[in-house]
Protein backbone atom coordinates (compact mmCIF):
# COMPACT_ATOMS: atom_id res chain seq x y z
CA UNK A 1 0.00 0.00 0.00
CA UNK A 2 1.36 3.68 -1.07
CA UNK A 3 1.47 5.73 1.77
CA UNK A 4 -0.30 8.58 -0.51
CA UNK A 5 -3.62 6.52 0.25
CA UNK A 6 -3.17 6.51 4.29
CA UNK A 7 -4.88 8.84 6.47
CA UNK A 8 -3.57 10.71 9.50
CA UNK A 9 -3.25 7.86 12.37
CA UNK A 10 -2.85 4.83 10.03
CA UNK A 11 1.36 4.70 10.37
CA UNK A 12 3.66 2.95 8.43
CA UNK A 13 6.67 0.58 9.00
CA UNK A 14 10.39 0.82 6.77
CA UNK A 15 13.66 0.01 6.81
CA UNK A 16 16.67 2.50 6.96
CA UNK A 17 19.91 1.93 5.14
CA UNK A 18 21.60 1.61 8.02
CA UNK A 19 19.31 -1.68 8.48
CA UNK A 20 16.96 -0.33 11.78
CA UNK A 21 13.16 -0.57 11.05
CA UNK A 22 11.07 2.50 12.12
CA UNK A 23 7.44 2.79 13.11
CA UNK A 24 5.84 5.88 11.79
CA UNK A 25 2.32 7.68 12.32
CA UNK A 26 1.19 11.34 11.20
CA UNK A 27 -0.45 13.48 13.56
CA UNK A 28 -2.19 15.88 11.44
CA UNK A 29 -0.49 19.78 11.02
CA UNK A 30 0.35 21.93 14.51
CA UNK A 31 -0.94 25.44 14.68
CA UNK A 32 1.64 26.97 12.35
CA UNK A 33 0.58 24.14 9.43
CA UNK A 34 3.40 22.20 9.88
CA UNK A 35 2.80 18.32 9.65
CA UNK A 36 3.24 16.61 12.96
CA UNK A 37 5.02 13.14 12.50
CA UNK A 38 6.07 10.73 15.57
CA UNK A 39 8.31 7.27 14.83
CA UNK A 40 9.89 5.04 17.50
CA UNK A 41 13.10 2.60 15.99
CA UNK A 42 13.30 -1.53 16.31
CA UNK A 43 15.83 -3.89 15.08
CA UNK A 44 13.21 -5.83 13.28
CA UNK A 45 10.22 -5.82 11.48
CA UNK A 46 8.46 -7.51 14.35
CA UNK A 47 9.05 -5.15 17.23
CA UNK A 48 8.59 -2.25 14.44
CA UNK A 49 4.83 -3.36 14.30
CA UNK A 50 4.45 -3.60 17.88
CA UNK A 51 5.82 -0.30 18.28
CA UNK A 52 2.98 0.89 15.29
CA UNK A 53 0.24 -0.21 17.35
CA UNK A 54 1.49 1.30 20.14
CA UNK A 55 1.63 4.56 18.64
CA UNK A 56 -1.85 4.27 16.74
CA UNK A 57 -3.23 3.17 20.34
CA UNK A 58 -2.11 6.22 21.77
CA UNK A 59 -3.18 8.53 19.09
CA UNK A 60 -6.66 7.11 19.47
CA UNK A 61 -6.63 7.77 23.45
CA UNK A 62 -5.46 10.93 23.26
CA UNK A 63 -2.86 10.52 25.20
CA UNK A 64 1.15 10.96 25.62
CA UNK A 65 1.25 13.17 22.69
CA UNK A 66 2.91 16.26 23.38
CA UNK A 67 6.20 16.88 21.28
CA UNK A 68 9.40 15.17 22.50
CA UNK A 69 10.71 18.85 23.32
CA UNK A 70 8.14 19.49 25.69
CA UNK A 71 9.66 19.08 29.29
CA UNK A 72 7.91 18.98 32.79
CA UNK A 73 9.46 22.47 33.11
CA UNK A 74 8.18 23.95 29.59
CA UNK A 75 4.76 22.52 31.06
CA UNK A 76 4.66 23.97 34.62
CA UNK A 77 5.86 27.38 33.66
CA UNK A 78 3.53 27.54 30.28
CA UNK A 79 0.37 26.51 33.14
CA UNK A 80 1.75 29.58 35.09
CA UNK A 81 1.49 31.83 32.66
CA UNK A 82 -1.44 31.08 30.64
CA UNK A 83 -4.16 29.03 33.05
CA UNK A 84 -3.16 29.61 37.12
CA UNK A 85 -3.63 33.20 36.54
CA UNK A 86 -7.12 32.76 35.30
CA UNK A 87 -8.29 30.61 37.79
CA UNK A 88 -7.11 31.40 41.27
CA UNK A 89 -5.92 34.45 43.07
CA UNK A 90 -2.61 36.71 42.51
CA UNK A 91 -1.20 35.19 45.21
CA UNK A 92 -2.10 31.95 45.52
CA UNK A 93 -0.72 31.92 41.63
CA UNK A 94 2.51 33.42 43.37
CA UNK A 95 2.98 30.62 45.41
CA UNK A 96 1.80 28.01 42.95
CA UNK A 97 5.14 29.28 40.87
CA UNK A 98 7.73 30.07 43.52
CA UNK A 99 6.70 26.24 44.56
CA UNK A 100 7.37 24.81 41.29
CA UNK A 101 10.28 27.13 40.98
CA UNK A 102 11.85 25.94 44.43
CA UNK A 103 10.93 22.19 44.66
CA UNK A 104 9.61 20.80 41.64
CA UNK A 105 11.30 21.98 38.62
CA UNK A 106 15.27 21.72 39.69
CA UNK A 107 14.84 17.35 40.00
CA UNK A 108 12.01 16.98 37.28
CA UNK A 109 12.36 19.90 35.13
CA UNK A 110 14.76 18.30 32.82
CA UNK A 111 12.21 15.58 32.09
CA UNK A 112 9.91 15.13 29.10
CA UNK A 113 6.26 16.01 30.23
CA UNK A 114 5.04 12.65 28.24
CA UNK A 115 7.94 10.30 30.00
CA UNK A 116 6.90 11.73 33.77
CA UNK A 117 5.99 8.38 35.78
CA UNK A 118 4.90 7.83 39.30
CA UNK A 119 8.30 6.63 40.39
CA UNK A 120 9.88 10.09 39.32
CA UNK A 121 7.41 11.68 41.66
CA UNK A 122 7.71 9.50 44.41
CA UNK A 123 11.51 10.31 44.63
CA UNK A 124 11.24 13.63 44.68
CA UNK A 125 8.12 13.25 47.70
CA UNK A 126 11.10 11.02 49.52
CA UNK A 127 13.76 13.17 49.00
CA UNK A 128 12.26 16.41 50.22
CA UNK A 129 11.46 14.37 53.38
CA UNK A 130 14.82 13.34 53.87
CA UNK A 131 15.87 16.66 53.32
CA UNK A 132 14.00 17.61 56.37
CA UNK A 133 10.76 19.31 55.31
CA UNK A 134 7.77 18.78 57.08
CA UNK A 135 4.87 16.17 55.74
CA UNK A 136 2.50 19.57 55.24
CA UNK A 137 5.31 21.21 53.35
CA UNK A 138 5.62 18.32 50.94
CA UNK A 139 1.63 18.40 50.70
CA UNK A 140 1.87 21.72 49.85
CA UNK A 141 4.52 21.12 47.52
CA UNK A 142 2.54 18.28 45.70
CA UNK A 143 -0.41 20.30 44.99
CA UNK A 144 0.64 23.00 42.41
CA UNK A 145 1.95 20.02 40.30
CA UNK A 146 -0.64 17.52 40.58
CA UNK A 147 -3.41 20.89 39.44
CA UNK A 148 -0.71 21.53 36.59
CA UNK A 149 -0.78 17.97 35.61
CA UNK A 150 -4.70 17.64 35.84
CA UNK A 151 -4.77 20.39 33.37
CA UNK A 152 -2.27 18.46 30.68
CA UNK A 153 -4.94 15.11 31.22
CA UNK A 154 -7.80 17.40 30.43
CA UNK A 155 -6.47 18.90 27.25
CA UNK A 156 -5.19 15.31 26.05
CA UNK A 157 -1.30 15.86 26.86
CA UNK A 158 -1.28 12.89 29.45
CA UNK A 159 -3.33 10.32 30.10
CA UNK A 160 -3.34 10.13 33.21
CA UNK A 161 -2.10 12.12 36.24
CA UNK A 162 1.51 10.10 36.97
CA UNK A 163 1.34 11.49 40.71
CA UNK A 164 -1.91 10.68 41.84
CA UNK A 165 -1.13 7.35 42.60
CA UNK A 166 1.49 7.96 45.17
CA UNK A 167 0.33 8.38 48.31
CA UNK A 168 0.68 11.74 50.56
CA UNK A 169 2.98 11.65 53.54
CA UNK A 170 1.80 10.58 56.40
CA UNK A 171 1.79 13.45 59.60
CA UNK A 172 4.36 13.34 61.76
CA UNK A 173 3.75 10.54 64.74
CA UNK A 174 1.92 12.73 67.80
CA UNK A 175 1.14 15.54 65.12
CA UNK A 176 -2.08 17.77 67.03
CA UNK A 177 -4.81 17.44 64.93
CA UNK A 178 -6.47 21.37 64.89
CA UNK A 179 -9.56 22.15 65.93
CA UNK A 180 -11.90 24.15 63.71
CA UNK A 181 -13.60 26.50 65.81
CA UNK A 182 -13.84 26.84 69.52
CA UNK A 183 -16.79 26.47 72.19
CA UNK A 184 -18.73 28.94 73.50
CA UNK A 185 -16.43 28.80 76.80
CA UNK A 186 -13.15 28.51 75.17
CA UNK A 187 -13.95 31.67 73.19
CA UNK A 188 -14.78 33.60 75.89
CA UNK A 189 -12.01 32.82 77.70
CA UNK A 190 -9.53 33.59 74.29
CA UNK A 191 -11.44 37.20 74.73
CA UNK A 192 -10.74 37.51 78.42
CA UNK A 193 -7.21 36.17 77.75
CA UNK A 194 -6.76 38.53 74.47
CA UNK A 195 -7.66 41.50 76.78
CA UNK A 196 -5.13 41.07 79.20
CA UNK A 197 -2.39 41.27 76.70
CA UNK A 198 -1.67 43.80 73.54
CA UNK A 199 -4.47 46.01 71.89
CA UNK A 200 -3.43 44.27 68.89
CA UNK A 201 -3.99 40.76 70.28
CA UNK A 202 -7.24 42.19 71.40
CA UNK A 203 -8.31 43.94 68.53
CA UNK A 204 -7.55 40.70 66.34
CA UNK A 205 -9.19 38.01 68.51
CA UNK A 206 -12.45 40.77 68.53
CA UNK A 207 -12.61 41.31 64.89
CA UNK A 208 -12.05 37.97 63.97
CA UNK A 209 -13.78 35.91 66.26
CA UNK A 210 -17.12 38.55 67.62
CA UNK A 211 -17.78 40.12 63.79
CA UNK A 212 -16.06 36.79 61.38
CA UNK A 213 -13.58 39.30 59.50
CA UNK A 214 -11.08 37.55 57.54
CA UNK A 215 -7.12 37.91 58.62
CA UNK A 216 -7.09 40.33 55.75
CA UNK A 217 -9.56 42.04 56.37
CA UNK A 218 -8.60 43.01 59.92
CA UNK A 219 -5.56 44.37 59.25
CA UNK A 220 -6.73 45.96 56.06
CA UNK A 221 -9.28 48.18 57.95
CA UNK A 222 -8.67 52.00 57.76
CA UNK A 223 -9.59 54.53 60.04
CA UNK A 224 -11.56 56.04 57.70
CA UNK A 225 -13.98 53.49 57.46
CA UNK A 226 -15.05 53.37 61.01
CA UNK A 227 -18.41 55.53 61.21
CA UNK A 228 -18.83 55.69 65.06
CA UNK A 229 -22.05 57.93 64.39
CA UNK A 230 -23.69 55.18 62.80
CA UNK A 231 -21.86 52.53 64.78
CA UNK A 232 -20.50 50.92 61.79
CA UNK A 233 -17.25 49.88 60.13
CA UNK A 234 -17.07 49.25 56.45
CA UNK A 235 -15.25 46.28 55.19
CA UNK A 236 -13.53 47.86 51.94
CA UNK A 237 -10.30 46.64 52.09
CA UNK A 238 -7.72 43.93 52.73
CA UNK A 239 -4.26 43.29 53.28
CA UNK A 240 -2.29 40.04 52.07
CA UNK A 241 1.27 39.20 51.62
CA UNK A 242 2.01 38.50 47.92
CA UNK A 243 4.93 36.73 46.16
CA UNK A 244 6.09 38.16 42.99
CA UNK A 245 8.82 37.52 40.93
CA UNK A 246 12.00 39.88 40.10
CA UNK A 247 13.58 40.13 36.70
CA UNK A 248 16.00 38.28 38.22
CA UNK A 249 14.29 35.49 38.61
CA UNK A 250 14.10 35.18 42.38
CA UNK A 251 11.04 35.99 44.32
CA UNK A 252 10.54 38.63 47.35
CA UNK A 253 7.22 39.06 49.72
CA UNK A 254 5.45 42.42 49.33
CA UNK A 255 2.63 43.54 51.37
CA UNK A 256 -0.35 44.48 49.13
CA UNK A 257 -3.55 46.53 49.55
CA UNK A 258 -6.45 45.75 47.75
CA UNK A 259 -10.15 45.13 47.42
CA UNK A 260 -12.28 42.28 49.81
CA UNK A 261 -11.94 38.81 48.08
CA UNK A 262 -15.12 38.90 46.65
CA UNK A 263 -18.03 41.14 45.80
CA UNK A 264 -20.09 40.24 49.09
CA UNK A 265 -16.99 40.77 50.77
CA UNK A 266 -17.77 44.35 50.87
CA UNK A 267 -20.14 45.31 53.73
CA UNK A 268 -20.54 46.47 56.99
CA UNK A 269 -20.51 45.38 60.04
CA UNK A 270 -21.91 46.95 63.63
CA UNK A 271 -19.92 48.16 66.69
CA UNK A 272 -20.79 46.90 69.70
CA UNK A 273 -19.37 47.67 73.10
CA UNK A 274 -16.54 44.88 73.29
CA UNK A 275 -15.49 46.23 69.38
CA UNK A 276 -15.48 49.42 70.62
CA UNK A 277 -13.52 49.02 73.57
CA UNK A 278 -10.91 47.29 70.92
CA UNK A 279 -10.96 50.08 68.56
CA UNK A 280 -10.64 52.24 71.79
CA UNK A 281 -7.28 50.43 73.00
CA UNK A 282 -5.98 50.74 69.34
CA UNK A 283 -6.49 54.66 69.19
CA UNK A 284 -5.27 54.63 72.30
CA UNK A 285 -1.67 52.57 71.62
CA UNK A 286 -1.37 54.28 68.08
CA UNK A 287 -1.59 57.58 70.04
CA UNK A 288 1.53 56.55 72.31
CA UNK A 289 3.48 55.04 69.43
CA UNK A 290 2.99 58.41 67.21
CA UNK A 291 4.19 60.62 70.10
CA UNK A 292 7.60 57.84 70.91
CA UNK A 293 8.61 57.78 67.21
CA UNK A 294 8.52 61.58 66.27
CA UNK A 295 9.64 62.55 62.84
CA UNK A 296 9.64 58.66 61.86
CA UNK A 297 6.58 58.45 62.14
CA UNK A 298 4.00 57.24 58.78
CA UNK A 299 0.78 58.10 58.75
CA UNK A 300 -0.32 54.94 56.65
CA UNK A 301 -4.20 55.54 58.28
CA UNK A 302 -4.05 52.15 58.76
CA UNK A 303 -6.50 50.69 62.31
CA UNK A 304 -3.47 47.73 62.57
CA UNK A 305 -0.13 49.51 62.87
CA UNK A 306 3.84 49.08 64.32
CA UNK A 307 6.06 51.13 66.10
CA UNK A 308 6.31 53.10 63.39
CA UNK A 309 2.96 53.29 61.77
CA UNK A 310 2.93 51.09 58.80
CA UNK A 311 0.68 48.08 58.48
CA UNK A 312 1.55 44.84 60.09
CA UNK A 313 2.23 41.65 58.02
CA UNK A 314 -0.23 39.09 58.28
CA UNK A 315 2.14 36.15 58.83
CA UNK A 316 3.70 38.20 61.97
CA UNK A 317 0.09 38.51 63.67
CA UNK A 318 -0.43 35.05 63.05
CA UNK A 319 2.74 34.29 64.99
CA UNK A 320 1.69 36.13 67.97
CA UNK A 321 -1.68 34.43 67.71
CA UNK A 322 -0.45 31.05 67.96
CA UNK A 323 1.88 32.25 70.72
CA UNK A 324 -0.94 33.80 72.22
CA UNK A 325 -3.06 30.70 72.48
CA UNK A 326 -0.44 28.20 73.11
CA UNK A 327 0.31 30.28 76.66
CA UNK A 328 -2.88 29.63 77.61
CA UNK A 329 -3.67 26.54 76.50
CA UNK A 330 -6.17 27.17 73.98
CA UNK A 331 -7.43 24.77 71.25
CA UNK A 332 -5.00 24.26 68.51
CA UNK A 333 -6.92 26.97 65.67
CA UNK A 334 -5.82 29.30 63.09
CA UNK A 335 -6.61 32.65 63.04
CA UNK A 336 -9.12 31.57 60.23
CA UNK A 337 -11.19 29.66 62.88
CA UNK A 338 -11.83 32.77 64.59
CA UNK A 339 -14.05 33.04 61.54
CA UNK A 340 -15.65 29.66 61.43
CA UNK A 341 -16.07 29.97 65.45
CA UNK A 342 -18.25 32.99 64.77
CA UNK A 343 -20.58 31.09 62.29
CA UNK A 344 -21.04 27.77 64.99
CA UNK A 345 -21.49 30.68 67.67
CA UNK A 346 -24.28 32.97 65.28
CA UNK A 347 -26.23 29.71 64.66
CA UNK A 348 -26.41 28.40 68.26
CA UNK A 349 -27.70 31.82 69.45
CA UNK A 350 -30.56 31.58 67.30
CA UNK A 351 -28.75 33.28 64.11
CA UNK A 352 -30.76 32.11 60.58
CA UNK A 353 -28.20 31.01 58.27
CA UNK A 354 -29.01 33.69 55.57
CA UNK A 355 -28.42 36.30 58.71
CA UNK A 356 -24.63 34.04 59.01
CA UNK A 357 -23.62 33.94 55.80
CA UNK A 358 -24.59 37.60 55.04
CA UNK A 359 -22.21 38.44 57.76
CA UNK A 360 -19.72 36.61 56.69
CA UNK A 361 -19.56 38.25 53.21
CA UNK A 362 -19.91 35.06 51.71
CA UNK A 363 -21.11 34.70 48.11
CA UNK A 364 -23.86 32.03 48.67
CA UNK A 365 -25.38 30.05 51.61
CA UNK A 366 -23.89 27.12 50.42
CA UNK A 367 -20.41 28.15 51.36
CA UNK A 368 -21.33 29.09 54.71
CA UNK A 369 -23.26 25.49 54.90
CA UNK A 370 -20.74 23.24 53.66
CA UNK A 371 -17.38 24.84 55.03
CA UNK A 372 -18.43 27.00 58.11
CA UNK A 373 -21.09 25.26 60.02
CA UNK A 374 -20.47 22.05 62.03
CA UNK A 375 -22.38 20.09 63.94
CA UNK A 376 -24.37 22.25 65.62
CA UNK A 377 -27.15 20.34 68.88
CA UNK A 378 -28.50 23.83 69.24
CA UNK A 379 -30.41 23.72 65.92
CA UNK A 380 -31.41 19.95 66.38
CA UNK A 381 -32.94 21.13 69.48
CA UNK A 382 -34.62 23.77 68.04
CA UNK A 383 -35.88 21.56 65.33
CA UNK A 384 -37.08 19.11 68.22
CA UNK A 385 -38.98 21.95 70.05
CA UNK A 386 -40.45 23.28 66.85
CA UNK A 387 -41.83 19.81 65.63
CA UNK A 388 -43.50 18.90 69.24
CA UNK A 389 -44.70 22.20 69.40
CA UNK A 390 -46.61 22.19 66.35
CA UNK A 391 -47.22 17.86 66.84
CA UNK A 392 -48.70 17.97 70.21
CA UNK A 393 -50.57 21.55 69.47
CA UNK A 394 -52.59 19.76 66.59
CA UNK A 395 -52.88 16.79 68.57
CA UNK A 396 -54.64 18.60 71.42
CA UNK A 397 -56.75 20.23 69.47
CA UNK A 398 -57.65 17.13 67.74
CA UNK A 399 -58.19 15.40 70.76
CA UNK A 400 -60.19 18.94 71.90
CA UNK A 401 -62.67 18.19 69.08
CA UNK A 402 -63.59 14.75 68.76
CA UNK A 403 -64.26 15.16 72.96
CA UNK A 404 -66.66 18.53 71.54
CA UNK A 405 -68.42 16.06 69.04
CA UNK A 406 -68.82 13.63 71.78
CA UNK A 407 -70.83 15.70 74.38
Amino acid sequence: MSAKGRSDGDGSIYQRSNGTWVAAISLGKDHTGKRRRRTRTATNRKQAAAKLRELQAEAREGPMLVEAHVTVADWCRLWCDTIAPQTVSPATHADYRATLERYVIPPLGAIELRNLTPEHYASLQQSLLDAGLAPNTVRHVRRPLSVCLNYAVRTGRLRNNPISVIPQPKLAAGHEVRAKWLSAEDARRLVAVAEDDSATMFGVVVFGLCRGLRRGEILGLRWKDIDTDAELIRIRNRLREERIRGTDGTYATVLKPGPPKTKTSVRDIAIDATVARALSRLRTEQARHRLKAGSDWTASGYVFTNACGDPLWPSSVYRRFKQLIARHDLPNISLHDLRRTFANLAIEGGAHIEQVSEALGHSSVEVTKSVYIGPAPALARRAFEHFDGFFHNQLDNSEMRIAEEGA
